[in-house]
């Protein structure tokens, strides 16, 4: 599993809303995007877990779903 959406300068525990939408914005080079901080819903402290341990993205295929269903209309 990656650590990209967890890089080593937010430190453990220290991410918000803000430093995540800074993240993106590095990469956006000017196009329209949009950041939802979902991590937070769903957080896995075991590698048992069938995500690994970190944010489990709780909510992104839903958020899939209804882009699709938006782009279809």
């Amino acid at each position: 599993m990656s650590n990209l959406g967890a890089p080593g300068w937010f430190g453990m525990g220290t991410g918000s809303p803000v430093a995540g939408a800074k993240f993106i914005e590095k990469f956006a080079k000017g196009r329209r995007w949009a950041h939802l901080d979902i991590a937070g819903t769903g957080w896995a402290s075991r590698r048992s877990s069938p995500s690994g341990p970190g944010a489990t993205g709780f909510g992104v295929a839903l958020l899939d779903r209804w882009a699709d269903l938006v782009t279809e209309a």
